[in-house]
């Protein structure tokens, strides 16, 4: 009798329709693990929720500690859990003001159980556990030190996550996101991108909108508009001098003329070394201003005591009508001139006026004068009028009425 073996075609067929199969049935059976450990996560949280609720209603405060809680959880050596973070054998579970977090312990996803919310939380949001759960939210991507996007609303593992999914694999230079080349054009740097300005006008007339732009030479970021969460920081001469600062936006550095002749509008801080900046309707200059003009609404708080070269405050400052020199350190808003409707507020000794550096000048007559208001007015300066809620005591201050 003849007996017929399978031919070589035959065994491939086999094999490839076998290879096929094993292809498609072992990611669904891992995913289909992957995800009873996550509805195992879930049952976990919801009961700390339920039990965060009980102990609020006695406490009016949740609690970050397991041990305070009426359930019992054990970790992954079997013991029970007694303080505010809890690791079992899949996931680590911590403890945060308003809910809890669940980590993947190889880092994979996150889960997070809002006790105010009945919706579950995850991030990444491509991740296949993430499917019809909702997004990560701003308050528990920060408390765990990921990345939150304003631009996206979506909170990403880390910065590289976060630089590559709002701009691409290219913005990631290793260490941070954004420039880092011989030179870069004017550009936009948005939300996590860095300009590195390690060499003259690197970065220079840049839009930062809500990056940074960092300028560790000369000049490497003058003239960059900063608004909506954007810094500049200035850690050389000059650095991020001549920039524009809007609503959100941040001139910092102590740098020799860091900030210098800045413009600083509604919303925008100048800090730091912001000498001869020019401060519009709702800006304010922080730390040494000094020359600045303070225009109506523009605000210099000078809060550094004016006894070196650079670091006096908002000394030999012009403020103009409506502008506000306010002198909460020695010397603060010495030598300056207070322009007619312009006014200097004296809650230091010599704030407004300084036997060192010269009197501060009150330009106008009568009710619309430049005025002094505060302790230590000089005893020549004309006082500022009371406001209607307002009355003058013994000493030409304005208090409550």
């Amino acid at each position: 009798m003849n007996k017929k073996g399978f031919t070589l075609m035959e065994l491939l067929i086999v094999v490839l329709i076998i290879g096929v199969l094993t292809s498609i049935a072992v990611p669904m059976y891992k995913k289909s693990v992957e995800k009873s450990k996550a509805a195992e996560a879930l049952s976990v949280m919801q009961s700390v929720a339920k039990s965060e609720h009980d102990f609020y209603l006695t406490k009016s405060r949740y609690t970050k500690d397991f041990e305070d809680l009426d359930i019992t959880l054990t970790d992954k050596d079997g013991n029970n859990a007694d303080n505010e973070t809890l690791e079992s054998p899949y996931y680590t579970y911590e403890l945060l003001d308003k809910g809890i977090i669940a980590n993947r312990n190889n880092g994979e996803y996150f889960l997070y159980k809002d006790y105010e919310m009945d919706q579950i939380m995850c991030t990444p949001s491509e991740h296949y556990i993430c499917d019809n759960l909702g997004k990560l939210t701003k308050e528990p991507c920060d408390k765990m030190g990921m990345a939150w996007a304003n631009t996206n609303s979506t909170c990403y593992i880390d910065e590289e996550s976060r630089c590559k999914g709002l701009y691409g694999d290219s913005m990631w230079n290793g260490d941070f996101c954004g420039y880092n080349d011989a030179y870069v054009p004017p550009t936009d740097l948005n939300e996590g991108i860095e300009c590195l300005g390690t060499s003259y006008y690197r970065c220079h007339n840049s839009v930062i909108n809500g990056g940074v732009c960092n300028g560790y030479a000369s000049s490497a970021c003058q003239g960059s508009t900063a608004t909506a969460g954007g810094i500049c920081n200035s850690y050389a001469d000059g650095a991020c001098g001549g920039s524009y600062i809007y609503s959100g936006g941040i001139c910092q550095g102590d740098g020799y003329r860091a900030c210098w002749y800045a413009n600083i509008y509604s919303g925008g801080i100048c800090k730091g070394t912001c000498l001869t900046t020019t401060i519009h309707n709702g800006g304010l200059c922080e730390g040494s201003c000094i020359g600045a003009n303070i225009n109506e609404g523009g605000i210099c708080n000078g809060t550094i005591d004016g006894q070196d070269s650079w670091g006096g405050g908002c000394r030999s400052s012009i403020v103009n009508s409506g502008g506000v020199c306010k002198g909460t350190g020695f010397n603060a808003c010495a030598s300056s001139t207070i322009k007619e409707g312009g006014e200097c507020w004296a809650n230091a000794e010599q704030a407004c006026g300084s036997s060192r550096y010269g009197a501060t000048t009150y330009e106008g007559t009568g009710a619309t004068s430049g005025c002094c208001r505060g302790t230590y007015c000089p005893s020549d300066a004309p006082r500022c009028e009371c406001t209607n809620h307002e009355k003058m005591d013994s000493n030409g201050n304005c208090i409550t009425a």
